[in-house]
């Protein structure tokens, strides 16, 4: 089974406050660097629970590129990527309580992609069996994408309201979307999104995750949150995961959400099927 997972790779620049943050002011915290972008979460997550998996995306020949394609081949990923004059980015600001509070996405490697890139994207979406996009895609690139991903399941990730309305022309050819209440309010509320066929679990914070089509909600209570970023992501590989397994999908998804919320890092560096399966029994 090969999965295909089309987006953006990015290198993440986080500020972590040692107090509630103050406007206008200069606040003691830390700040680090790690590797990110959505489509890159997802690929790492899913192999390293041993799935066969290629990433399309568009990287500059600078440090942060350098980084990136050095994690893809120790973590056997295929790697697809456009060159670009410069490698994406992404700024993360959180609290105390390792909950984001501002985020800022420069994606402009994904965006100045040209009509070989554009080719380089739709010939490896037509050979997955299973194609995974997000929101970062710029619009031009979905619609061909969308022509030619006709053979296997298509998941996506809305990424932020402001981003999912690029997925609302083809919610009709989704076969299951992870998307917040407000990027699903963003694509028209969640019974247009139903009405489209889509299978769709909805991200509510620390209300939970909800499977829309069935009404089941899990929730991680009692966890100790040492912050939220790439969690969202590692829930939409579980869920892959899941549903490749034959297994409780919602489960194994809020079990790689649990793993990776408990680390430091946009994808969990303790993440292994044992590990997952583990986790999955105790949440």
């Amino acid at each position: 089974m090969h999965i295909i997972v089309l987006g953006a790779a990015n290198i993440d620049y986080l500020g972590v406050a040692e107090t509630s943050p103050v406007p206008g002011v200069s606040n003691p915290g830390r700040i680090g660097t790690s590797l990110g972008g959505v489509a890159r979460n997802v690929a790492e997550n899913l192999a390293r629970l041993g799935c066969h998996v290629s990433l399309c995306t568009a990287l500059g020949d600078d440090h942060a590129g350098r980084l990136l394609r050095e994690n893809a081949a120790m973590h056997d990923i295929t790697l697809h990527a456009h060159p670009a004059s410069a490698t994406s980015s992404y700024i993360a600001i959180f609290g105390p309580d390792g909950e984001d509070i501002i985020g800022i996405a420069d994606t402009g490697a994904l965006e100045s992609i040209d009509e070989a890139g554009l080719d380089m994207f739709t010939s490896q979406a037509s050979f997955g069996d299973i194609v995974v996009i997000e929101g970062n895609l710029p619009a031009f690139l979905l619609e061909e994408v969308f022509k030619t991903a006709t053979g296997g399941q298509i998941y996506a990730d809305a990424v932020s309201p402001e981003k999912a309305g690029r997925l609302y022309p083809f919610l009709g050819h989704i076969d299951v979307l992870k998307a917040t209440e407000e990027e699903v309010e963003a694509l028209g509320g969640a019974e247009h999104i139903l009405s489209q066929g889509t299978t769709l679990y909805m991200s509510r914070g620390k209300a939970g995750v909800t499977h829309v089509n069935t009404g089941r909600t899990m929730r991680l209570d009692d966890l100790k949150v040492v912050r939220t970023q790439g969690a969202g992501d590692a829930l939409l590989a579980g869920i892959i995961y899941g549903e490749l397994k034959g297994v409780d999908a919602l489960r194994y998804g809020m079990a790689a959400a649990a793993l990776t919320l408990k680390s430091p890092d946009a994808v969990s560096p303790s993440l292994t099927v044992k590990m997952l399966e583990k986790e999955a029994r105790h949440i």
